[in-house]
């Protein structure tokens, strides 16, 4: 008897294989390139990703469009109201601030007694001239009179000598009026103590006469200035002069504060004047030519606009949500009950809300994001406040950068921007605001097609040409300030407050077509302008789908023939009689298997690099970008060890059962049961587009091994994709070497 040779190929076993199988092998290897080459010839006609672009640039033009409109209607606002706040509130401002700074320090001086010899003189004067009315037989008040009338006189013509400086000499009369008053009728009084009583008395004379203000501003400008008596660091006069006269002017700045619910930055004029009181005071020209008082104005006003478009633009930093109940244009959720409008301001009333059609439900804008507890549930995390704060500083340098532009330009050239009785000339600033929102525009769009130049955004490229986008800054600067101004007044009429009718004509002068999208269409479409959609065909619904049925019919076919069919038919009884091994004749199958599979892929890969080059030939440029040859051959692997680990899978149960009804019926059965829970798995995965995904069909993802082939990691470049199919290798090898090892335990019926 001879001895079986211990070869692990056998080259006549391996011939006779490949002619028993050739045909079908060359059938399923010619057809799966055909299909393929079909298909990409197909979508290389279609411009697949014309249409997704042109998609994409709708999107994109509509985001422009509101950005655009948002901030035409902004700067429309920060320009009229920074003429206003420059001509009327910040000149009261800068008048009166050095007032109550310098007073604030005098009358710490006043309280520390270094002014009390001039006080002393004053009450002296007081008491020579009362002295000299007392044999005169006026009345008690006629005296005071004459006394004060002609002790104010002395100190009139000595106040300069004082040196109390330009600001307090302004409002001394008021104040040495009320102490003479005090004087007269409270002769017992120590001097601090008629100081601290004629503060009072000048707060509200001055107050009232000069300034304007409430008695409620009063109180609260006596309780502020009250503060100056208790510092006793001469040191410190300075610094708690300033916190002093903030304080003061902050509240009586309560026009503008009231409009925008921003801090009027009085820091900055209190250290404009301190740092150079003579040029603030005559408003000299240190550095160009606007004068010293004006460029600190400016950077008040620029300041305070710098604010309110972070404040605006901190809402619109907040996480959007999908509204799916009904809110009013105010962005208040209701209900309607005898025929009324019923607000819901309050979470504990959720119950009442009413929901809108199923699906239907819109992003949020600025103005219900204000309502998010009560819409949702749930209120803005502190983090999300954060990140809003932190997110919307930016818009701080860009309001305050717009404004004094504009306000250096408006000082010197007034004429420009408003009339002869000081109204605004507003086709003069609506042309100001168009022109200035071309600089904003050209920023954003070569940012949002990521364009260095904008004459590199052309039609060929995207469909979109920049210059003419830039065209239409002007149109949707003009439509947002119209729109803006009207439903601005129509809010004041139904008596909403200044900062709502501001955000509810803001929402509305920036809508946009777009807006008007259920969020869940929304998304849908947004989704599919952004898919690579030939990877979608080609990846997922030809490699991991369509293009392994016929590669996956073979291998669970010739599998099968390879051992399974000659154990039940005989014929393998031969060989094994054969002075060839066991482990040879296995080993010869199993790799015949491969290297056929393995070819059978390759055929296709490069069927689909030549079907590729020849559509970016005849017109299908789109192939180049979004259809690259690593994203093909990576496709290929994917499929190609999918396939070689169901040929294992295969190639197990046949070298297992000596029955080909048990062999197809187990391999062939898991094979298909992988193919049919993976195309209705496809639906849930993300690769699918949201209009046709179903998330729950996820599920038979988990129960397929054709889902470690990962074609949306391909697409994402993600390097996931290489650690799924150390998966398929894993299984491929398992399945393959237990072949071997079944295949030379088991007991053959021969």
């Amino acid at each position: 008897m001879k001895k079986k040779k211990r070869f692990f190929f056998n080259k006549a076993l391996f011939i006779a294989s490949l002619k028993s199988n050739f045909v079908s092998y060359l059938v399923v290897t010619l057809g799966n390139a055909f299909i393929l080459l079909v298909v990409i010839f197909i979508l290389s006609t279609l411009s697949i990703n014309v249409t997704k672009d042109s998609m994409s640039n709708m999107f994109n033009s509509a985001s422009m469009e509101r950005q655009i409109k948002e901030a035409g209607v902004s700067l429309y606002l920060s320009y009229g109201e920074s003429i206003e706040a420059y001509d009327t509130l910040v000149p009261y401002l800068g008048e009166n601030a050095p007032i109550l700074y310098e007073g604030s320090i005098k009358l710490m001086e006043l309280h520390d007694g270094t002014y009390d010899t001039y006080i002393k003189l004053v009450n002296k004067d007081y008491d020579l001239h009362y002295s000299s009315a007392l044999n005169t037989g006026e009345t008690e008040e006629e005296k005071h009179a004459y006394a004060k009338e002609k002790t104010l006189a002395t100190i009139d013509t000595l106040l300069p000598l004082f040196g109390l400086g330009e600001q307090v000499e302004d409002i001394f009369p008021y104040f040495l009026t009320e102490y003479l008053d005090n004087y007269h009728a409270n002769r017992g009084s120590t001097i601090p103590s008629l100081i601290e009583k004629t503060l009072n008395n000048v707060v509200s004379s001055y107050g009232k006469d000069v300034i304007g203000l409430k008695d409620e501003e009063i109180v609260i400008v006596q309780e502020e200035l009250s503060k100056a008596f208790s510092v006793k660091d001469k040191n410190k006069y300075s610094e708690e002069s300033k916190k002093i006269a903030d304080a003061i002017v902050d509240r009586f700045s309560a026009a503008l504060v009231d409009f925008y619910h921003v801090d009027v930055p009085t820091e900055l004029l209190l250290d404009s004047y301190s740092e150079n009181k003579d040029a603030y005071s005559n408003n000299k020209v240190i550095d160009g030519e606007i004068g010293y008082r004006d460029l600190t104005y400016i950077n008040v006003v620029s300041t305070i606009m710098g604010q309110v478009f972070m404040d605006n633009y901190y809402l619109e930093a907040l996480p959007p949500f999908v509204v799916e109940y009904v809110t009013n244009e105010r962005g208040i959720p209701y209900y309607i009950e005898n025929g009324e409008e019923i607000l819901i301001l309050d979470v504990k009333d959720r119950d009442k809300l009413v929901p809108i059609k199923s699906g239907m439900g819109k992003k949020s804008n600025i103005l219900e994001k204000q309502y998010k507890d009560i819409l949702t549930g749930s209120p803005y995390s502190e983090e999300e406040f954060a990140k809003a704060i932190k997110d919307s500083e930016a818009f701080f340098a860009m309001g305050y950068e717009f404004t004094d532009k504009f306000l250096k330009l408006f000082v010197q050239n007034k004429e420009q921007f408003i009339n002869d009785d000081l109204s605004i000339k507003e086709d003069n600033l609506i042309d100001k605001v168009s022109t200035d929102l071309k600089e904003f525009a050209v920023t954003f769009i070569k940012q949002m097609f990521k364009e260095d130049k904008i004459e590199d955004i052309t039609e060929d490229k995207y469909g979109l040409d920049g210059k003419e986008l830039l065209e239409k800054v002007y149109d949707y600067s003009i439509s947002s300030i119209a729109v803006y101004k009207v439903e601005y007044k129509k809010c004041l009429e139904k008596n909403y407050d200044m900062k709502t009718s501001l955000l509810v004509s803001l929402v509305k002068a920036s809508d946009t077509l777009t807006d008007q999208l259920p969020e869940d269409i929304y998304n849908k479409l947004t989704d599919l302008s952004s898919r690579n959609l030939y990877g979608l065909v080609i990846g997922s619904m030809f490699f991991s789908m369509a293009g392994l049925l016929l590669p996956m019919v073979y291998a669970i076919m010739t599998s099968n023939s390879l051992v399974a069919q000659e154990v039940e038919d005989g014929s393998l009884a031969f060989v094994v009689s054969s002075p060839i091994k066991r482990t040879s004749i296995i080993m010869t199958k199993a790799i015949y298997q491969i290297i056929m599979i393995t070819s059978m892929f390759l055929f296709l890969f490069v069927v689909g690099v030549c079907a590729r080059q020849i559509a970016i030939w005849t017109g299908g440029d789109d192939f180049a970008s979004s259809f690259t040859v690593k994203d093909l051959s990576l496709y290929t692997l994917g499929a190609y060890l999918v396939i070689l680990a169901i040929s294992g899978i295969c190639f197990f149960t046949s070298s297992y059962f000596n029955k080909t009804k048990y062999s197809l019926g187990v391999g062939g059965g898991l094979a298909i049961f992988f193919l049919v829970t993976s195309i209705l798995g496809l639906f849930g995965l993300d690769v699918m587009p949201l209009a046709l995904r179903i998330d729950s069909m996820n599920i038979f993802n988990y129960v397929t091994i054709i889902r470690l082939f990962d074609v949306q990691a391909i697409m994402d470049g993600n390097v996931i994709f290489y650690y799924k199919i150390i998966g398929l290798i894993a299984i491929t090898l398992i399945t393959y070497v237990g072949a071997v090892i079944e295949f030379n335990r088991k007991d053959l019926p021969l």
